[in-house]
């Protein structure tokens, strides 16, 4: 547990620094939350509105900052290298874990300025908060496409469009519930249902496409 764990902050750090992925993000998030708000000056909605965008501004920035992550790892043989004391279910949880840290982190950063920007309630924090699930639906899927794109040498970005979808049945229900279209306990269990359904899947097809860069 514990190499587990200083590898996945060991992760998390290279991430940061060759990415700074946490910095990014949070940067993607808030500037396309000021875009909106010069846009839809004096929406009443405004603030259900910039709720449901950055839902969908999550999937977007976590994608585009970690589509290389794995790519790179195998030129620099750090992939190899982690093989030597760890298999590789155990370096695809710490990717994975170590993605969905990034991800919360930039999003709890970017939200006391959004907060302030478009006046959410306590409610609609909360309602943010509550679909934090889709960010594990989103780090898991964030990493599949990364070692799809490190896997196929053809046809890469018409394999990792197919997969980008994946991410939209989570992005409705979130918006489903910020804009209280949906009762909130269904919309949390619904969120839950297709996280543990896509979760798995993610990262059983990544570890797959791994263990074939290797032929192990």
């Amino acid at each position: 547990m514990a190499k587990f764990l200083r590898i996945t902050w060991h992760e998390m750090m290279v991430y940061n620094r060759s990415y700074n992925m946490i910095f990014y993000n949070a940067q993607f998030l808030i500037l396309s939350l000021l875009c909106l708000l010069f846009v839809y000056p004096g929406n009443q909605n405004l603030s259900t509105l910039g709720c449901v965008f950055l839902i969908a501004g999550i999937p977007i920035s976590s994608i585009a900052t970690s589509k290389a992550i794995i790519k790179n790892d195998l030129e620099d043989g750090s992939i190899a290298l982690y093989l030597l004391s760890m298999n590789i279910t155990e370096i695809v949880m710490c990717k994975f874990c170590a993605l969905l840290i990034c991800n919360a982190v930039a999003f709890l950063t970017s939200l006391p300025v959004i907060t302030l920007l478009y006046s959410l309630s306590l409610h609609q924090i909360f309602l943010l908060l509550s679909v934090s699930l889709l960010f594990v639906q989103i780090s898991a899927l964030s990493l599949l496409i990364s070692c799809v794109e490190s896997y196929f040498r053809s046809n890469v970005n018409f394999i990792s469009s197919i997969i980008v979808p994946l991410i939209l049945p989570g992005l409705i229900i979130s918006g489903l519930i910020m804009h209280s279209s949906i009762n909130y306990h269904i919309g949390i269990s619904a969120l839950t249902g297709i996280t543990l359904i896509i979760t798995p899947i993610a990262l059983i097809c990544s570890g797959y496409l791994i263990r074939n860069i290797y032929n192990i």
